[in-house]
């Protein structure tokens, strides 16, 4: 499981220079252990590979604003205290 940690830029830094040397488990390792005060300790080989991946490719990561709940009408949802009323009593099953 991951921790969702964003990679910081002295990661990123840490992955370009390893990355065409070493596998995404070294790598990973190696973050865990030098900046184990920002993750924790722990970094996702997978993860890691995946940024692998998008360096070579030539594209960053960027944060991803969280999108708005959308109703589907046009509106975006409101909290709301109160349940949803139901208005259609459920058709009952038909015994075979």
């Amino acid at each position: 499981m991951t921790s969702g940690i964003p990679f910081s830029k002295e990661e990123i830094e840490f992955v370009k220079a390893h990355s065409p040397k070493e596998f995404p488990s070294v790598i990973a390792r190696g973050l865990a252990l030098k900046f184990r005060d920002y993750n924790g300790g722990s970094r996702n080989p997978r993860v890691v590979a995946a940024l692998m991946n998008e360096l070579a490719q030539g594209t960053e990561r960027q944060e991803k604003p969280s999108p708005k709940p959308y109703s589907g009408n046009g509106q975006t949802l409101q909290a709301s205290t109160t349940p949803p009323k139901q208005t259609k009593k459920p058709k009952p099953r038909k015994k075979t």
